[in-house]
């Protein structure tokens, strides 16, 4: 009896856990809560589909195909979506928090109104997303690619956004980015900022400005732009010190052979060069 029951119990917990998707209320209004039959599982192909309000709390997504899916108002509470495509898909006002989106594929996605909050964006491509009012607050977003990506009026309090890319981004009204970590993430004269926000302050990174290096040259050593240090015939390096510089050997004008000595041989390359110079 003991063992019909556990038997009983385990195939209603594995049943439950590759069961089929629903909503957890009737957006649509079809007059049910069915979605698809397809399972939340690991590289699932949920490409198109209307998804709306779907209870996906906790859901196992990992390399999931959600390209172009709708997923308006969706439940992803505590959701793995790493390396999940989400290309193109909607999202709009969805639950995202705590969702872990690894390496994932969001380029242009609809996120307008989305709760982010807690949810793991880091080396997440962002390329074009709608960022509009989302709730990104203690979001980590490391390494993201939001190259065009608007964020207008996105709360950003204590984000993460370590060495992004925020090219031709824009952050209009972004709110709290005072408290948001912003250390070498990357923008350039297209970027739009919120009002008052100076991105040197953050230790931002300008792709668009060239910036001074070391540039070694025989005589020594200075720092300038690499334009610069190429006409002078130097080596040139990015964020280089002067003391990464090598001494030139020195040189021994008369050897002229090159062969480390002089001697009669180099004496004799200077007299059959004697004369007029060409």
């Amino acid at each position: 009896m003991k063992l019909l029951c556990s038997t009983v119990f385990t195939l209603v917990i594995t049943t439950a856990s590759f069961a089929d998707i629903y909503q957890y209320k009737d957006c649509d209004g079809n007059g049910t809560l069915f979605l698809t039959e397809l399972n939340a599982l690991l590289g699932v192909d949920l490409s198109g589909l209307y998804l709306g309000c779907a209870d996906l709390n906790s859901a196992y997504l990992y390399y999931a195909n959600l390209t172009g899916a709708n997923l308006t108002g969706a439940n992803l509470t505590d959701a793995s979506l790493n390396g999940a495509n989400l290309s193109n898909a909607t999202l709009t006002h969805a639950n995202l928090e705590y969702a872990s989106l690894f390496q994932a594929e969001l380029y242009s996605a609809n996120l307008t109104g989305a709760n982010l909050t807690d949810a793991s964006l880091s080396y997440a491509n962002l390329t074009g997303a709608s960022l509009n009012g989302a709730n990104l607050s203690n979001a980590t977003l490391s390494g993201a690619n939001l190259t065009g990506a608007n964020l207008t009026g996105a709360s950003l309090s204590n984000a993460l956004l370590y060495s992004a890319n925020l090219t031709g981004a824009n952050l209009t009204g972004a709110l709290s980015w005072e408290i948001s970590g912003w250390d070498e993430a990357t923008y350039n004269e297209t970027t739009i900022f919120p009002e008052g926000m100076k991105p040197e302050k953050y230790n931002m990174i300008n792709v668009d400005r060239p910036i001074d290096g070391a540039c070694c040259v025989t005589s020594g050593c200075d720092a300038m732009k690499e334009a610069m240090c190429t006409n002078l015939g130097g080596t040139w390096t990015e964020a280089g010190s002067c003391d990464d510089c090598v001494a030139p050997p020195e040189t021994c004008d008369a050897d002229l052979d090159g062969d480390g000595e002089v001697k009669v041989a180099d004496l004799l390359l200077l007299i059959g060069a004697w004369g007029v110079c060409p």
